[in-house]
């Protein structure tokens, strides 16, 4: 309930404190004297309106407006560096056009509890739309529209779904009918692989049975083949013996001769050194007589 108004720099009030009456208050008085800006006041006050600071009495900065309901003080504040609004010792900033919720809760009011002098008969002058509207916004009725609205458009998405879900099932059917030969199939199939795989085995057990004939047709020329006697047998065995110790004796000789002939080798080519050596040393004149040389530096034969 609204107890108390107490206005500041609001328009043509530089001060103004008024204690209201719990049933019925009427502001009486010559034209201009400030009853319609109350009222402006009380709304700027519940609802954040008007915006801007245009109301800002001139020469003043800032313009406030403080209620006492149901023993609560509500203050709004607006000017230069101002903006905010407290309840009891409590401030509220960066609301932006809006009442922070704890104050619009307190106040309950909206819009459509404010009439000026320059309105129309009330709702007398609105169109029947216009009346429900505001009677909705009164009793919240538009809470039930928008849930009967949120419901109609769920149960147009859940016709929708079964739609879809009837024609997947339509779908599936034909598609059933129309595959109803893959149970055949798929046994014909299976007897197939069985088939397929007894043929397996049989060949496994043929090729087995092939190798096993080879095997006993080797076997039976290896029966029929002759045995030499066993004395035989000995002298061959004693003439591979003799004949394996005289290769190793062949062998032996020739890793001697090709010993024997790569010292040759380094024996020549020592004495060809020492022979280009010695004649460099004696030059063309013979050492002994001092003549021309008569003889030649021949290499040693190798035995």
């Amino acid at each position: 309930m609204l107890q108390k108004i107490k206005i500041r720099n609001f328009q043509i009030h530089r001060k103004l404190l008024v204690d209201l009456d719990p049933t019925l208050n009427t502001f009486v008085g010559p034209t201009d004297r400030g009853k319609s800006s109350v009222l402006r006041a009380i709304r700027f006050a519940c609802l954040n309106r008007p915006s801007g600071e245009a109301f800002v009495k001139h020469g003043a900065e800032t313009a406030s407006v403080e209620l006492t309901v149901s023993g609560r003080r509500v203050r709004r504040c607006r000017g230069k560096g101002t903006n905010e609004y407290r309840l009891d010792d409590r401030k509220f900033a960066a609301f932006g056009s809006e009442v922070p919720r704890q104050i619009a809760e307190l106040v309950n009011v909206d819009a459509v509890n404010f009439q000026t002098q320059h309105s129309g008969p009330y709702w007398f002058d609105k169109s029947h739309g216009e009346v429900s509207k505001e009677l909705n916004g009164i009793v919240n009725l538009g809470l039930i529209d928008s849930t009967l609205g949120n419901l109609a458009k769920e149960l147009r998405k859940a016709k929708a779904t079964v739609e879809v879900s009837k024609e997947r099932l339509r779908f599936v059917k034909e598609e059933r009918h129309r595959l109803a030969w893959a149970k055949e199939a798929d046994a014909e199939l299976k007897e197939l692989e069985e088939g397929e795989r007894k043929s397996q085995a049989r060949k496994e057990r043929a090729g087995r049975l092939v190798a096993l004939i080879e095997e006993v047709k080797r076997s039976k020329e290896m029966a029929s083949v002759e045995i030499p006697d066993l004395g035989e047998l000995e002298k061959l065995s004693e003439a591979v013996l003799d004949r394996k110790i005289v290769r190793e004796a062949l062998e032996d000789l020739l890793g001697q001769a090709k010993q024997a002939e790569s010292e040759k080798e380094i024996a020549e080519a020592e004495w060809r050194k020492v022979s280009k050596e010695l004649k460099r040393k004696v030059g063309k004149n013979c050492p002994l007589c001092g003549g021309p040389k008569s003889f030649r530096f021949t290499p040693p034969t190798s035995t």
